[in-house]
């Protein structure tokens, strides 16, 4: 070996000391068979296999004090790296490839007990087996066959220790490890699985495969094989009830939205009336973010009454995750007030009102008198913003005796214990012309908007300030009502604000030096001169709540109400840091809430020059960097 050689590769056992010397005959050899490798177009280099076998019986035969096949191992381990994308090319099964990873995509939710894995063996953990699927999903970063082999053993070993902990005694049999080993598989979803299979096959020494790595890479073919062919019919427990079956839905919009968004649903926009029940929305489920629907039907058994549905229909290409869903959602439904009910136009879900008077979990209905759920959900939204902000109250959910009267209907008799709430055209009755005007002046609310519309525009530009000031997320829909999400957000601000209220209040006591703050939320006092270090209310703009020396920081409530301080605050703190946005960034933004999509578009291009995520929003890395730019 060449002294430089010896020096810099020390580390290295003698049998890769020897081949990674260029200077050695073999070190040598190994280089211009890499080259001719890379470079054949004909088929006619050797097999990388059979140099291997050459230059390793060669080696041997200099050095018969060495190990054979400990150094066909290491030449396996320096060489195949170094010509594995060509090999890769050489066996590629691009189209296997594509289809084994559509079964894992389509399957990855598929249960223990669908796939027959014995119940002894079914890990009760969140991630079952996930120790194997974590080792089997680095088989993909493993080059010479002989790694990714022991890739596949170390995985096959995690599963019968995994095995074994959750059934102490038990030993799992050759059909019990296939079983769990398809699980394992599917979950891992392991890239180019076909064609590495392939690679694995084609490269790997024949004495290999009579050994232990050898069985279980055969299990992972045969693992393999089954996912390409897996369909719903092979799942244990498989229930293809709701395939075909059409399902009543009463909110047009939020389905259409559902079907752009999934291929293995089809919507029928016709209407189709229901007569003999009367619509009703939850202002619980509207509330809710996540919930599937909103809306339920009550039956009267009154042909006057009806209501207007559309047909929503699984395919037949609905995955099983999916079809688990929608079965539990429509089919089967969890809420102990909700029946499914067969119509003769579909499925359909009825409030089971004779349970409705002793129901733990009480439901705020609000009526839909027309039928047709689109049709008001504006006033819906507006009805539920209204309630939130306080500026209607919910009728009492207590009732009297008279509720157990015999002779009233079990509607009505939930009308007196759990009563409905009131129609959304109840509103102007209920709030005089000079109560909507003081309500408009402290929201900032157009004078020329009706209430109904007015609190709806005010809740989206709140949505939209919150997710400018990085407290909503930004994949979340501005959808003008006050979701639990949006109540999540503004408690979320008015907590920092707070705090950092409190922090400058502090702060001021014991400074007169201008104060900065990490978030943007509170404000970033400018003292004037000849004061006595305490900032005016229009110099902190932090709507007064700070107090002046000595005083109690007032602070602003955080229970999510949206009350007119909280808005006044939270529209400051974006005016504000917007300004130090655009002292930074060449752009002109005068109010950011109605120019938000040209400022996220500004905020973006800024992000990504300052290598932060790019969500359009001011959070703390973005502030930081605004600063950071602020003072070059």
């Amino acid at each position: 070996l060449s002294k430089k050689f010896e020096r810099i590769y020390k580390p290295y056992s003698h049998v890769e000391k020897l081949i990674r010397d260029p200077k050695t005959v073999a070190g040598y050899n190994i280089l211009q068979y890499v080259e001719m490798y890379l470079n054949d177009t004909t088929g006619e280099c050797p097999h990388p296999i059979a140099m291997i076998q050459s230059l390793g019986a060669r080696i041997i035969q200099d050095h018969p004090d060495w190990d054979g096949s400990q150094v066909e191992v290491t030449l396996e381990e320096y060489i195949f790296p170094q010509i594995y994308q060509k090999c890769m090319q050489n066996v590629d099964r691009s189209d296997e490839d594509a289809l084994a990873e559509r079964q894992c995509t389509k399957f990855s939710a598929v249960t223990q007990e669908q796939l027959n894995i014995a119940p002894r063996f079914r890990d009760p953990a969140i991630l079952p087996y996930v120790d194997a699927i974590a080792s089997l999903r680095t088989l993909y970063f493993a080059f010479s066959p002989i790694r990714k082999l022991q890739v596949v053993l170390s995985a096959a070993r995690c599963v019968y220790e995994t095995a074994e902990r959750v059934c102490p005694g038990e030993k799992v049999g050759g059909d019990d490890f296939i079983d769990i080993w398809v699980f394992v598989v599917l979950r891992a979803r392991i890239r180019n699985l076909s064609t590495t299979i392939a690679y694995l096959s084609d490269f790997s020494g024949p004495e290999i495969m009579t050994t232990e790595l050898g069985y279980y890479f055969t299990s992972l073919e045969l693992a393999c094989n089954f996912v390409k062919s897996l369909s719903e019919s092979k799942l244990n427990n498989f229930s293809a009830s709701i395939i075909g079956r059409p399902i009543l839905v009463f909110e047009l919009e939020r389905y259409q939205r559902f079907v752009s968004k999934s291929e293995f649903f089809s919507l029928d926009e016709t209407p189709v009336k229901i007569r003999g029940y009367r619509l009703f929305a939850v202002r619980e489920w509207m509330e809710a973010v996540g919930h599937f629907y909103s809306s339920i039907v009550v039956e009267t058994k009154n042909p006057k009454d009806s209501v207007t549905a559309y047909t929503l229909t699984a395919k037949d290409e609905i995955p099983p995750p999916q079809q688990s869903f929608i079965e539990d959602v429509f089919f089967k439904p969890q809420h102990e007030l909700v029946t499914a009910v067969e119509h003769t136009h579909g499925m359909l879900l009825v409030l089971d009102t004779e349970k409705m008077v002793d129901a733990s979990d009480v439901l705020s209905l609000i009526p839909v008198p027309s039928g047709l759920f689109d049709e008001c959900q504006e006033d819906l939204k507006a009805y539920c913003n209204l309630l939130q902000l306080g500026l209607l109250v919910a009728p009492d959910t207590t009732g009297g005796s008279s509720d157990c009267d015999p002779s009233r209907s079990s509607l009505e008799r939930v009308r007196g214990s759990r009563p409905f709430a009131m129609s959304p055209a109840d509103i102007d009755s209920c709030i005089t012309q000079d109560e909507q005007m003081v309500v408009k002046q402290l929201y900032d609310i157009p004078t020329e908007m009706g209430l109904r519309e007015g609190v709806c525009h005010l809740v989206k530009r709140v949505q939209i300030a919150l997710r400018l000031l990085h407290f909503f997320p930004w994949m979340a829909v501005v959808d003008g009502l006050l979701t639990t999400l949006t109540v999540t957000a503004i408690q979320r601000f008015q907590r920092k604000y707070n705090e950092e209220a409190r922090e400058r209040h502090h702060m001021i006591l014991a400074s007169s030096q201008p104060l900065r703050f990490t978030s943007g939320v509170a404000s970033e006092p400018s003292f004037r001169e000849g004061t006595d270090g305490g900032a005016s209310e229009e110099d902190t703009g932090d709507c007064g709540l700070s107090g002046s020396m000595g005083e109690r920081v007032r602070e602003l409530p955080t229970d999510g109400t949206l009350s007119s301080e909280t808005w006044q605050c939270m529209n400051r703190s974006l005016q504000r840091v917007t300004r130090m946005f655009c002292e930074v960034v060449p752009v002109s933004i005068d109010d950011p809430i109605v120019q938000h999509e040209e400022l996220e578009i500004a905020l973006k291009h800024f992000q990504e020059q300052e290598n932060v995520m790019p969500d359009g929003s001011f959070g703390p890395r973005t502030l930081a960097r605004m600063r950071a730019r602020k003072v070059q």
